[in-house]
């Protein structure tokens, strides 16, 4: 028994370092794409904290066999989304940000707003997807995963719309469905408006912040997110952040709707 037992911890102890390995391999790889050294060296903390804590497990004579087994699975899913996240960023399939310059006219500032929202609503709907779709889910967070799916896919329809048609003043079906039900109860518009932007921001908020898995199918992202915001301080605005700048948008938008008299007979 012994031996067979010696046997099944060498295979267990060689398959987790490979594994760890190529996991810190593939943290290396995607923090190409972080300018700041202070983002990165926290991204590769963090990987090493999770291959240090399933290598503990899986050479521990006290572990069993299935929890060696998740130990090593576990980091063949981190290694794997790390690895899918950098094929999108490095495809441009998402981008860091984006400035689409439509008309050199007044509207021209306009269409830099929308397409900065667009990439934006993107990220909104693709995370929004990972919540929904995890094997473990608590009611809370399906909820705000459905919904984050149903916002990004409002920010698609409006800034794709808008752009195609030539239409700033394009509303998609979900922001006009929030001012049907404000309608319904008494209220204007204005204050439709202003819900929904206020809804679409705290949303953002919640999918780019939260652990959606252990390991993480959108570490890459969340560290992207903070690395927009340390390179905002070093260089300025144009650096900023996916959600900053499309929260920006909303909250300029939403104002500048709310103060504008004739938005609520609109």
């Amino acid at each position: 028994m012994d031996i067979y037992a010696n046997r099944d911890n060498d295979y267990f102890a060689t398959m987790g370092a490979l594994t760890a390995r190529s996991v810190t391999e593939a943290a290396l790889s995607a923090s190409l794409f972080l300018d700041s050294f202070i983002i990165k060296q926290k991204l590769k903390s963090e990987i090493k904290k999770l291959t240090d804590h399933n290598l503990n497990i899986i050479l521990s004579k006290s572990s069993t066999q299935s929890s060696k087994l998740q130990a090593i699975q576990d980091l063949k899913k981190e290694k794997l989304y790390l690895s899918q996240q950098e094929s999108i960023i490095r495809n441009n399939i998402l981008q860091k940000y984006a400035v689409i310059e439509i008309k050199k006219e007044l509207d021209f500032f306009t269409y830099v707003l929308k397409g900065i929202g667009l990439v934006a609503g993107g990220i909104q709907l693709i995370t929004g997807v990972a919540m929904v779709t995890t094997t473990s889910q608590t009611a809370v967070g399906y909820v705000a995963g459905s919904a984050l799916i149903v916002h990004g896919m409002g920010n698609i329809e409006e800034n794709l719309i808008s752009l195609l048609n030539n239409d700033a003043d394009y509303k998609g079906h979900l922001r006009k469905g929030y001012e049907h039900a404000f309608a319904f109860i008494g209220s204007d518009k204005r204050t439709a408006n202003l819900v929904y932007g206020g809804v679409d921001i705290a949303l953002s908020g919640y999918g780019v912040f939260r652990n959606v898995l252990k390991p993480e199918a959108w570490r890459l992202f969340n560290y992207i997110k903070d690395d927009y915001i340390a390179s905002y301080k070093l260089m300025g605005g144009y650096a900023l952040t996916f959600e900053i700048l499309a929260d920006g948008v909303t909250l300029k938008s939403t104002y500048d709707s709310y103060n504008d008299p004739q938005d609520s007979k609109k």
